[in-house]
Parts: C-alpha cells; structure tokens; sequence
C-alpha cells in the first residue's frame, strides 16, 4: 500500500465521521425546530441573546390571545385599563366632553379631506370625458 491509499483512506474515514456528526446534528436540529419557520443562529448554538424561557413565555402570551381580532398594548402588557370615572362610579362629564368635542373635530377634519379628494377626482373625471 503506497502513501496515496493512506491519505486517501484516512480522507474516506474522516468524511464518514463528518457526515455521521452532520446527520445527527440534523436530526437533533430536525426535532428541535422542525415546526418553526425560522430560527436565528443564537437559538441554533444557545449562546448570545437567545432565551428559551423568555421565548415560551411569549408563546403562551401569543397563545392567551389565538382567535382575537384585536388586542391592546395595555392587554398585552397586562396593564390596567384607565376608565375616566368619578369616585362613586359615574362617567367624569368633562371627560366625555372633551371626547366628544375631540371626535368632532376629527370626523370634520376627516370629512373635509373626503370632500376635497371627490371634487380633484371628478373635475379629473369631467376632463378626461371632455378630452
């Protein structure tokens, strides 16, 4: 046996152990992620910033509201939400004032943009049957 079948035997046994390490990496890889979309490398190697606690605890928040339409920063947070209300349990009249005058203004607002946007896009409209 000469000096090249050594080197080439030992590339052969080498390149078996590397792919025995890679499939068992990809297996364990494979059951670890397997219904994720994505991962990032930190996750991959657990190191740097990744966190498995921290990321289960966002699971089962995400999970807390599956099939909601719509939550709230305070609902995701757990904060408390504010209800402008007197001591004894009625609605603080300045503050639904203060609402109503604001939703008011906004709905005017609102509605002079839609006005304007209607009279451009039919004088548009007027042209472009005159041309």
């Amino acid at each position: 046996m000469g000096f090249g079948k050594l080197a080439l035997n030992a590339a052969r046994a080498d390149a078996a152990k590397v792919y025995q390490d890679t499939s068992s990496q990809s297996s364990e890889a494979q059951s670890r992620f397997g219904s994720q979309k994505a991962i990032s490398s930190d996750e991959f190697f657990n190191r740097g910033s990744y966190d498995a606690q921290q990321r289960e605890d966002a699971r089962s928040k995400i999970r807390e509201f599956s099939g909601a339409t719509a939550i709230s920063s305070d609902q995701w947070f757990g904060r408390e939400k504010e209800t402008p209300s007197s001591p004894d349990g009625n609605v603080n009249i300045d503050s639904a004032k203060d609402f109503a005058r604001r939703f008011i203004d906004q709905a005017g607002a609102d509605y002079d943009a839609l006005k304007s946007v209607v009279q451009s896009g039919s004088a548009k409209f007027y042209l472009l049957l005159q041309g």
